[in-house]
């Protein structure tokens, strides 16, 4: 059929403006077959699976299927997602779906996921607030909760879990999640990430050598061990990122911007990475404000920094400290960006903002393992 064409060539990520051409083409079948069916759950269903990818968020048919299907958390999360995105001003009603999620039985991977992602939204809601104590207090009372499910549903439960205790800085208890939870899903990467917020480059190493090439790499991983300046390991992740490329039939190029990008400024070619950080935001269209997103924000900073552009730094580190989505998880850049925020405040003379932000960012290390970067850098008045 015409729709599943499109759908597959939208799914192959071809280069733009064909997959814009191939989206548009989906929601149109969408729209006509709403008008023919606007309430046959399967139809919804298909409508806002398609509306979630393409980017183009409905909620009005989001919020008609989450009616039909009251008791499947995943549909009630759905449709807030579609109004937060859409709608982001009509917080109340984002709440009312994830609020209804949030009393369904776990029962099941797909529900007992989204049934833990609804519980979570008030502490995720605490800590953008900068009440971690709350936040925190709710995030235990969801690992309680994981304790009593069977097994696989524990596995899906404990996903976003392991998030807010990574977002509120507490290592050892995301460490805990996971060995809590077997097998829990990409074990591998999960500790990469651990690692990167202890800034670790030794357990990276580690973990590289005893997990290479099985790391399940997005460019993310990459990332990272460029970051701590592991670059010969860098090259090998890269290198095996390259040959994945070429061997399927999608685009990845927005990943190996960023890559290239960061190999460049860790070699000290600042105004290539500019380019290269430049090309990857201008085309990161309807995904902007995700973790990549602020990851080469900031980085993009760093490189207009090493090019003597402070101006410009200030204003990239700017729109990364933007606060992220109630209903997104796992934000450490978004800590990192304020961070580096305040340190590029006090160069420019900006002192009494810079204050701020790191009396803020203190408060939100109140429940931090004592040995959390962040919190480690401002105790010795050392933030970067």
């Amino acid at each position: 059929a015409e729709e599943q064409r499109h759908f597959i060539r939208f799914l192959m990520n071809p280069p733009e403006p064909e997959t814009t051409t191939h989206a548009r083409a989906l929601i149109a079948s969408c729209e006509e077959l709403l008008q023919l069916r606007p309430d046959d759950p399967d139809v919804l269903i298909g409508c806002v699976n398609f509306y979630q990818l393409t980017g183009t968020p409905n909620p009005d048919v989001a919020m008609r299927l989450a009616e039909l299907r009251p008791n499947v958390a995943r549909w009630q999360a759905a449709a807030a997602h579609s109004i937060m995105a859409a709608q982001p001003e009509r917080v109340d009603r984002v709440r009312h779906y994830m609020d209804r999620a949030a009393k369904l039985d776990p029962v099941g991977d797909a529900q007992a996921a989204n049934v833990a992602w609804a519980r979570l939204v008030p502490a995720r809601e605490a800590w953008l607030s900068n009440r971690p104590h709350d936040a925190l207090r709710i995030a235990d009372e969801v690992h309680r909760d994981m304790a009593t499910l069977e097994p696989q549903e524990r596995a899906s439960f404990a996903r976003y879990l392991w998030y807010m205790y990574l977002d509120l800085g507490r290592l050892h208890a995301a460490e805990a999640v996971i060995r809590d939870v077997s097998p829990w899903p990409n074990r591998r990467n999960s500790e990469v990430i651990v690692a990167v917020a202890r800034e670790d480059p030794p357990a990276l190493r580690t973990l590289l050598a005893h997990h290479f090439p099985r790391l399940e790499d997005g460019g993310g991983v990459a990332s990272a061990f460029l970051e701590a300046g592991l670059l010969n390991e860098s090259q090998r992740l890269i290198d095996a990122h390259r040959r994945m490329e070429a061997a399927r039939p999608m685009n990845f190029s927005q990943y190996l911007l960023m890559l290239e990008g960061q190999l460049a400024l860790v070699n000290g070619k600042a105004t290539e990475a500019i380019e290269k950080f430049e090309s990857f935001l201008a085309n990161h269209g309807s995904r902007e404000h995700t973790g990549r997103w602020r990851r080469v924000q900031r980085l993009f900073a760093d490189a207009l920094v090493a090019n003597g552009e402070l101006s410009r730094a200030v204003a990239a580190l700017e729109s990364a400290s933007t606060p992220p989505s109630l209903l997104t998880a796992g934000d450490q850049d978004w800590l990192l960006a304020r961070e580096r925020l305040a340190v590029l405040y006090r160069r420019v003379g900006r002192i009494q903002e810079a204050e701020v932000l790191e009396a803020q960012l203190r408060t939100a290390m109140a429940v931090a393992d004592d040995d959390f970067p962040i919190k480690r850098r401002l105790a010795a008045g050392a933030v970067r």
